[in-house]
């Protein structure tokens, strides 16, 4: 007895917490979240239609896209039905097939495989097509023993996409409007090339024909292989390139985090010819292959670990298609012309002449085009410092290539084992920072870096370091080191690649200079929805360089009338800061885009930079990422009281 009463006023205790939390949690999770959309794209002018799964979606209204040429509209919902609901739908179905047939009807059983049939039945029974489409999704994952139900993604939104015929090609953010406000974004890619759906499961029926280049949309589900056939001649020149990571960037509820897919190409006698499930470090396969043979050939798309579900959506590009594996050098300095060399498959042109007119500080993406067909991006980094190109041999301390401070140098490690050392002159106490930007300009190169002085002492060294402003680089492996000279003299920069692998792709920029003080700024999450003059939250991260640790002042920049911002400082040393943003009493109904700044002041100067905004992506259960998106919106929602 004075057991039971020990325990009651625990239990009551625990009661009324969870009672007292539990509208909180209930309001947060009315939040509309996407986890896919499929398929992932469309071709310029096409109207596809579009399925988009989530969670708490029921009221999804309306679509936005950024930037221009996309439009799409809500046409329908599915929400997961249990047990209970669709035996009582499909005894409804079945009363309709008895009475059909006892009425002398021609009719099919009402089955999954057998769709005219059960359509036919559904609007004789008075089956809506919601209903039906909701009873079709629950049989079919009833009957696939691998499926593993996901309340994340099991709502869906159809969406009509219309692409005008003139969209520039490349990503778009896609959210669903809902009555709580916006969705996150998920990526929909534009392209120019013609376009075919995947159609059928785990044998070779999904038929390309002989016209390339083709981009193919797929998903791949539990433990499944997607087949594609197609004719192709000796002697082409095919690229196969797979999209799959670079749509979704992290699944938080899978390892490694993110759909690894995997690619392979067998010949006309079934023979394995070409295979790949990865890209140099990149997690998206490619491979380039020259056709043997006249014949039909079969592309084979999985899972690398036979995992699957809805959000394993994939594009896979098939063509004698241009593709840059890397360029050199990665940058160069502001209005001032540089020869840049382009290696890859299917290249126009082996060496382009760029002469960047956009500020320093920023990077210039560089694709090419042959035909319909576009490459893929690589970054062009355009600096505010001097330049200097690596002049071997430098690969010891006496042969060390001398540089002047402030520099940046374009530098490879063009074979493997290869080292590049660099000397300057310092003076005691000269705080000196070297760094390497390779990683995050798409090289393979995985640096090293050691400071050292005339004798050879190591005075500072480093392998890797966290960018959190490179939210998409899944392994930060530039390096970078700060340091105080102890004494006047010559000392040395070394740059190796820890793998000791080498090439023409294995580009790096390093910097070696007095601290730069700056700073780049993330904003999370990209889109405010609330009641009119409300006050709604998000988080400011600061990601500092070079020491710079003074207060960051934020501010709208050309915000529409009534919006303003409350708090509106990251504090000295702070890395972040939860802001406070004032909707106003207009109830506009449609998404705004607002810009925002950051202002402090660097040796005496006021250095302004954009608020980028972002997503907050966890992968694998732990790790987070800050993922640029396109715009950061507010929605004001409902009616002002």
């Amino acid at each position: 007895m004075k057991l039971v009463m020990l325990i009651k006023p625990a239990l009551l205790i625990l009661t009324l917490v969870l009672l007292a939390a539990y509208p909180l949690v209930a309001d947060a999770q009315q939040i509309g979240h996407v986890g896919y959309a499929f398929p992932a794209g469309a071709r310029q002018g096409a109207t596809v239609s579009v399925t988009v799964g989530g969670q708490f979606l029921a009221s999804a209204k309306s679509v936005y896209a950024s930037g221009e040429g996309v439009k799409g509209t809500v046409t329908g919902y599915t929400q997961p039905i249990k047990m209970k609901e669709a035996k009582a739908l499909f005894d409804q179905l079945e009363l309709a097939y008895k009475r059909m047939r006892a009425d002398g009807v021609r009719v099919g059983y009402p089955s999954i495989d057998n769709l005219p049939a059960l359509q036919r039945i559904a609007k004789e029974a008075g089956v809506s097509d919601a209903d039906l489409q909701a009873l079709i999704v629950f049989r079919r994952n009833q009957k696939d023993t691998k499926r593993q139900p996901n309340m994340q993604i099991a709502e869906m939104v159809t969406v009509e996409v219309k692409v005008d015929e003139h969209a520039s090609p490349g990503p778009r953010d896609l959210r669903l409007i809902t009555a709580t406000g916006l969705t996150n974004p998920v990526r929909f890619i534009v392209g120019r090339l013609p376009e075919f759906q995947e159609a059928t499961k785990d044998d070779t029926s999904n038929e390309l024909g002989d016209t390339l280049p083709v981009l193919i949309n797929g998903q791949v589900l539990p433990g499944s292989v997607d087949h594609y056939t197609f004719r192709a001649t000796k002697g082409m020149h095919l690229v196969v390139d797979m999209q799959a990571q670079s749509i979704i960037p992290y699944l938080a509820d899978a390892v490694p985090g993110w759909f690894q897919g995997s690619i392979a190409l067998f010949d006309p006698k079934g023979e394995q010819i070409a295979f790949a499930d990865h890209n140099l470090f990149h997690q998206d396969p490619v491979f380039y292959v020259e056709i043997p043979a006249d014949g039909k050939y079969r592309l084979d798309v999985r899972d690398a670990l036979y995992r699957g579900r809805e959000d394993f959506v994939y594009r896979v590009t098939i063509g004698e298609t241009p593709y840059l594996t890397g360029i050199f050098p990665l940058g160069g300095p502001a209005a001032a012309k540089t020869d840049v060399a382009l290696y890859g498959y299917n290249l126009p042109e082996p060496v382009i002449a760029l002469s960047p007119t956009v500020n320093p500080g920023v990077s210039l993406p560089i694709s090419l085009t042959k035909g319909d067909a576009t490459s893929n991006t690589q970054h062009f980094a355009v600096g505010r410092l001097p330049e200097v190109g690596e002049k071997e041999p430098n690969e010891t301390l006496a042969t060390a290539q001398p540089v002047t401070l402030p520099i940046v140098i374009n530098g490879r490690t063009g074979k493997p084992r290869d080292a590049d050392v660099y000397q300057f002159v310092g003076k005691a106490g000269d705080k000196v920072v070297a760094e390497v930007v390779a990683r995050r300009l798409n090289s393979p190169l995985d640096s090293i870096l050691v400071l050292s002085d005339a004798k050879g002492k190591v005075i500072a060294t480093n392998d890797d370091t966290d960018d959190k402003g490179a939210g998409l680089v899944t392994h930060n492996a530039d390096s970078y080191v700060s340091a105080t000279l102890p004494a006047a003299g010559k000392y040395y920069v070394t740059v190796r690649n820890t793998e000791s692998d080498g090439g023409p792709l294995y580009g790096y920029r390093l910097r070696i200079s007095p601290p730069q003080p700056g700073f780049d700024l993330r904003i999370v999450p990209s889109a405010f929805s609330g009641r009119p003059n409300s006050t709604v939250t998000a988080t400011v991260y600061a990601i500092r360089r070079d020491g710079f640790a003074g207060e960051i002042t934020l501010a709208l920049k050309d915000a529409p009338p009534a919006f303003s911002l409350g708090t509106n400082t990251i504090p000295a040393g702070a890395d972040k800061a939860t802001i406070q943003l004032k909707l106003p009493i207009a109830t506009a109904g449609k998404p705004v885009r607002l810009s925002m700044e950051g202002t402090a002041t660097i040796d005496g100067k006021p250095i302004a930079h954009p608020v980028v905004p972002a997503e907050d992506m966890m992968q694998a259960f732990a790790y987070r990422h800050l993922v640029p998106v396109d715009d950061l919106l507010a929605l004001v929602i409902g009616r002002y009281k």
